[in-house]
């Protein structure tokens, strides 16, 4: 028996964080029925998992079987052609293999990450403001970076000191932009004005940040209070200098609070207290939701399950099962049944409920679950037994031969190997913790 294996892969290239998928195609040679079990090998392998199942192909046919692929959205992914291989091997004869090879072409994709590294900035006559800058494409980027006032009356100048810069993929670069007041003022209060800034690159894509330029008067309040207190000060020390010495004492005068008076310092202590649980509250609420937060962090999410059990028997009984995990619960989706051997060959699917699924070797099954999903409690497995017809002196059961066709050619031989298996589809749901009560996702 000989065994041959393809791949076809697209002619156009595939950017980083796009999805595209290839075609293996499984050709057997051989006189009987087999299963090839296919493993995907090389870079690709780590984007998804690398255990592709098992497909059953019969003798002088071929199958073709779409292998997903999708390369991460990741600088570190360079353009150009990416080698991969698929591994299939035949179960009837393990030293029976073919490991065809193919490259995916990678192209190119652009993103720049812009921070600011202040939301206000504050001056008299000028002030600076720093842009951070990094290229998390794959490509080298052609960065311009634009600023301007919000308002084209704003009293501001600006200069960006490097408009234009090109970064490697993965390269930073610190850019200044400097803040000129053209109209500075002397006494008064702090007028803000909004300023834009634009970085554009590649493929004609920009981000928008904004940020808040303050311009602070000559003198600010505290500096004309101060100068208050000193002249008040000055022309007392004046008064008292010019004063006569022993002079008649005045009497010191004390006011006492009125009613009003009283009663406005009440309501003042109220609104502080008032002010000052609203203020503990809040950091209350903060906390439980940062606990909370924290808790959900380490508790068990869901998981999605694509897991073949595969049976091949000769004759008699032969089984195959998968036990679900501790701690959490298989919710069933969707089952798919591939089979090949004799017609009177059975096979059948149990949980803990029972048989939920059985047939025969004449025909596949395939069956979905809406609502509710079939469901598997932890600690419980789903078996799937397979029983291969055995005739009085051991061997495999003869199948009727049929007549000549009508060319005359003879029939061919039938299937003497029972072979099944069954592609479970589903979502792992924990059983435990905040991610057990929401419905389970659609299985990838």
């Amino acid at each position: 028996m000989s065994l041959r294996a393809e791949l076809i892969v697209p002619g156009d290239s595939v950017a980083p964080g796009e999805r595209t998928s290839a075609d293996l195609l499984v050709c057997n040679d051989g006189h009987i029925v087999d299963a090839y079990d296919l493993e995907l090998l090389g870079d690709p392998g780590d984007w998804d998992t690398r255990r592709l199942g098992r497909v059953v192909v019969f003798p002088g046919t071929s199958e073709q079987i779409t292998i997903p692929l999708a390369p991460p959205r990741s600088g570190q992914l360079t353009p150009g052609p990416l080698p991969f291989a698929v591994k299939v091997v035949s179960s009837e004869d393990p030293g029976r293999i073919a490991v065809p090879e193919a490259a995916l072409a990678v192209g190119e994709f652009f993103d720049v990450e812009a921070k600011l590294a202040r939301k206000t900035v504050k001056g008299r006559f000028s002030a600076a403001q720093f842009v951070t800058l990094r290229n998390a494409g794959n490509a080298p980027a052609h960065i311009r970076i634009r600023c301007a006032p919000q308002e084209d009356t704003a009293p501001v100048r600006v200069r960006t000191r490097r408009a234009r810069v090109e970064l490697d993929p993965g390269e930073r670069a610190r850019i200044g932009i400097d803040l000129n007041n053209t109209k500075p003022t002397l006494l008064g209060g702090t007028e803000a004005c909004a300023l834009r800034l634009r970085v554009e690159w590649d493929a004609q894509a920009e981000q928008e940040l904004e940020f808040t330029y303050e311009r602070l008067p000559f003198l600010t309040k505290k500096a004309v209070k101060g100068l208050a207190l000193l002249a008040a000060a000055a022309v007392a020390g004046v008064a008292l200098w010019l004063s006569p010495v022993g002079g008649k004492a005045t009497p010191k005068t004390q006011s006492l609070p009125g009613p009003s008076q009283r009663k406005q310092q009440e309501q003042s202590e109220k609104d502080k207290e008032k002010a000052q649980k609203q203020e503990q509250e809040k950091q209350d609420k903060e906390k439980e939701a940062e606990e909370k937060k924290k808790e959900e962090d380490k508790a068990p999410k869901q998981k999605s399950l694509q897991r073949p059990l595969s049976v091949t028997a000769e004759r008699g009984t032969k089984s195959d099962q998968y036990t679900v995990p501790k701690g959490y619960e298989l919710r069933l989706a969707s089952v798919s049944v591939t089979v090949g051997g004799p017609a009177n060959g059975t096979w059948k699917l149990t949980a803990h409920q029972g048989t939920f699924a059985n047939g025969t070797m004449a025909q596949g099954y395939q069956h979905e679950w809406k609502e509710p999903p079939y469901t598997v409690p932890e600690g419980k497995s789903v078996k799937l037994t397979v029983e291969c017809p055995v005739t009085a002196a051991g061997a495999p059961s003869p199948q009727p031969s049929a007549g000549p066709s009508a060319s005359g050619a003879p029939s061919q031989p039938q299937p003497t190997t029972c072979t099944v298996t069954a592609q479970l589809a589903g979502i792992l749901v924990p059983t435990k913790g905040p991610f057990n009560s929401p419905p389970p996702l659609k299985p990838a």
